[in-house]
């Protein structure tokens, strides 16, 4: 998944709030070309993963972890609620989120346990998004993620890959 170049880093700002680990703000000074590439990437990185990226996280956690009281219709009904879920969300973010939870925690998470642990990071795509698609009104984090015509987002986003390749 494509980050921000260092030139784009350098000219976005996000101030965080670090006693509750969540940004405030963002803010950047883009032109309309940097603007755009910085959008695109951005879009990308909250693109959802879909069930079929987060299977085998899911997989692996079911697999690790003990279960609390559970039988196995519970079991099979928990993953499928996660997978469906969990698709909802960038891959990284719950590949990432699910390896923690792996090699930290002894027990099967609840869904808000792996969202709890994706929160800031989320926050901060959408907030970049909100900045960058109004920079006027930088500052809500709630974005709808589907505001840009996904075709327009599949072009951008194959220029860039054949800039960076």
């Amino acid at each position: 998944m494509p980050t921000l170049p260092a030139s784009l880093k350098q000219r976005v700002r996000i101030s965080w709030n670090a006693a509750f680990d969540t940004p405030l703000s963002v803010t950047h000074e883009l032109d309309e070309a940097q603007r755009t590439v910085a959008l695109a990437i951005v879009q990308d990185q909250l693109h959802p993963a879909g069930p079929a990226q987060v299977q085998t996280a899911v997989a692996k956690l079911k697999a690790t972890l003990a279960q609390r009281n559970r039988d196995e219709t519970d079991t099979k009904a928990w993953a499928l609620v996660m997978i469906s879920e969990l698709g909802k969300l960038p891959a990284d973010l719950v590949n990432g989120a699910c390896h923690e939870w792996l090699l930290t925690e002894k027990w099967l998470p609840t869904l808000a346990e792996l969202i709890r642990l994706m929160e800031p990071e989320l926050t901060k795509r959408r907030m970049m998004l909100a900045a960058l698609l109004n920079p006027a009104d930088a500052l809500p984090a709630q974005v709808a993620v589907q505001r840009a015509d996904p075709e327009h987002v599949a072009r951008l986003v194959a220029r860039l890959r054949e800039k960076l390749a």
